[in-house]
C-alpha cells in the first residue's frame, strides 16, 4: 500500500518522491529509541530542502503561513524565547528550547507544509494514514523485542514501569488503529483483531493510568461519532480475554492490578504535583520562571523549604502541559498554548465531520482525536512535551489548500 501510494504518479516526479520519503521516515522513525543519529539525519536532510525551496520560490509557500494556525505556532515559539531572559539555568534552557520547541515543534511546523505543499489533499490523507499506521506498528514491534529480551532474563512483564515510555505513541497514534475497523474487507478486519490484541498488552504494560484514560475517552468517543458498536463488542472480548489470560498469573497481576484498583490521584492536586506548581506560579504569574524541566527542578526544589505541606520534597514536575508552560514562560506562553489549541481544534472540527467522516483516511478525525487524547487528557494528568504539536500542525497547514 505504502510503496503504491509513493510512486501513484504517472510521470516520474523525483522531487515529489524525495518529499514524500523524507516526511514518511520523520514520522514512521518519530518515536523509535535508538536511533537517534538516524533522525538527526533525517532533520538535517528536511531543513536543508526546506531551505533550498524557499529561497528558490519564498512567493509559491508564503500562503500557507498566512494562517491563524502558523500564527499561533509563531506566538507560543517567541514566549518559550522570552523566557530565557529570566531563566536560572540558561544554558539548560537554551539547550531543551532547541530540541523541544525549535527542532521538533517549530521547525516541523514549517518544512511538513513546505514539503507536501505540490500534493493534493486526498494524498496527504492517506499518507497521514500509512505514515501513522506504520510508525505504531514499528514501535509496537519494537517494544515486543524488549518483552522478550525480559521474559529470557526472568523478567515477567507487568511488574515495574520499565516499559512505560511507549505510552507517548500509543496514545498519539491510537486513533489510526481504530480507522482500520473502517475497512470493509475481512483481512483488514482480521488485522484490527491481531493489531488490537498486541495494543492492548503493550498499553496495560505501561501502568500508566493517564494514558489508560486517555485511550479509553478516545476510543468511546470514536464508537459514538461512527456507531460502530460491533467494534465496540470485539474490543470488549479482546479486552476480557487478555483479562483472564494476565489475571491467570499472580506474580504479573499483582502490580497490574493494583493501577486499575488505585482510585486516588497520586498526589496530583492539593499539595501534590499540579497544586505545587500552581503555588510557585501564583507567585510569578505573569512573566514565569524560565522554560524546561531543569528550570523548574531548580526553582521547585529550592523553594521546597517555604512549604512544608508539599508531598514532594523534590521536583518530579507538574504532571500538566498547561502549568508547565505556564510557570515557564507566563501569561505569554500560556496564551500562545491556548491559542495554538484552538486553532487545531478550529482547523479539525471544521473539516473532520464533513463528507467523507467515516473513511479510514479522515486525516482530520486522526488529528483530532490524537490532539485530544494526547494533549488534552493525557496532558492534563502526566508530564508530556510540546514537541507532538509540530507534527500535527505541519500536517494540518499541509492540508490547507
Amino acid at each position: 500500500m505504502a510503496l503504491t501510494l509513493f510512486f501513484s504518479n504517472e510521470k516520474k516526479n523525483w522531487k515529489l518522491y524525495w518529499n514524500r520519503t523524507l516526511i514518511f521516515l520523520l514520522i514512521a522513525t518519530y518515536f523509535l529509541g535508538g536511533i537517534t543519529r538516524y533522525k538527526h539525519l533525517i532533520v538535517i536532510l528536511m531543513t536543508i530542502t526546506t531551505i533550498v525551496y524557499l529561497c528558490k520560490q519564498p512567493k509559491h509557500y508564503i500562503s500557507t503561513f498566512k494562517t491563524f494556525l502558523f500564527g499561533s505556532i509563531l506566538f507560543l515559539t517567541i514566549a518559550v524565547l522570552l523566557s530565557l531572559f529570566q531563566t536560572p539555568d540558561l544554558k539548560a534552557s537554551l539547550k531543551e528550547i532547541n530540541n523541544s520547541v525549535i527542532e521538533n515543534m517549530f521547525l516541523y511546523t514549517i518544512a511538513i507544509p513546505v514539503l507536501l505543499k505540490d500534493e493534493k489533499v486526498e494524498f496527504i490523507s492517506k499518507f497521514i494514514f500509512i505514515s501513522f499506521l506504520t510508525s505504531l506498528s514499528l514501535r509496537c514491534l519494537s517494544e515486543i523485542v524488549f518483552y522478550i529480551k525480559d521474559f529470557q532474563n526472568g523478567v515477567m512483564p507487568f511488574i515495574d514501569y520499565r516499559h512505560r515510555s511507549i505510552s507517548d505513541s500509543l496514545v498519539f497514534l491510537f486513533p489510526v488503529l481504530l480507522n482500520l475497523w473502517l475497512f470493509k474487507s475481512t483481512k483488514h478486519r482480521i488485522a484490527f483483531i491481531i493489531f488490537s490484541a498486541i495494543y492492548l498488552f503493550l498499553m496495560l504494560g505501561t501502568l500508566s493510568r493517564g494514558a489508560w484514560l486517555s485511550v479509553l475517552i478516545i476510543g468511546l468517543a470514536w464508537v459514538l461519532m461512527h456507531k460502530k458498536w460491533k467494534m465496540l463488542t470485539v474490543g470488549m472480548i479482546i479486552a476480557g480475554l487478555a483479562a483472564t489470560a494476565i489475571f491467570s498469573h499472580k506474580e504479573i497481576s499483582a502490580k497490574l492490578a493494583f493501577k486499575l484498583n488505585q482510585t486516588d490521584s497520586s498526589y496530583r492536586y492539593g499539595n501534590g504535583t499540579q497544586g505545587s506548581a500552581l503555588d510557585l506560579i501564583l507567585e510569578n504569574p505573569v512573566i514565569g520562571y524560565g522554560f524546561g524541566n531543569k528550570a523548574y527542578k531548580t526553582v521547585y526544589n529550592n523553594r521546597a523549604v517555604d512549604y512544608p505541606l508539599w508531598k514532594f520534597r523534590t521536583s518530579i514536575g507538574p504532571h500538566n502541559l498547561a502549568l508547565f508552560v505556564w510557570f515557564g514562560t507566563g501569561l505569554l506562553g500560556l496564551a500562545g498554548l491556548l491559542l495554538v489549541y484552538a486553532a487545531i481544534v478550529k482547523e479539525t472540527v471544521s473539516k473532520a465531520f464533513k463528507e467523507g467522516r467515516d473513511s479510514p483516511y479522515n486525516a482530520h478525525m486522526i488529528i483530532l482525536l490524537s490532539f485530544f487524547g494526547y494533549f488534552i487528557i493525557r496532558g492534563n494528568v502526566e508530564q508530556i512535551e510540546l514537541d507532538n504539536l509540530g507534527i500535527l500542525v505541519g500536517l494540518l497547514l499541509a492540508m490547507k489548500k
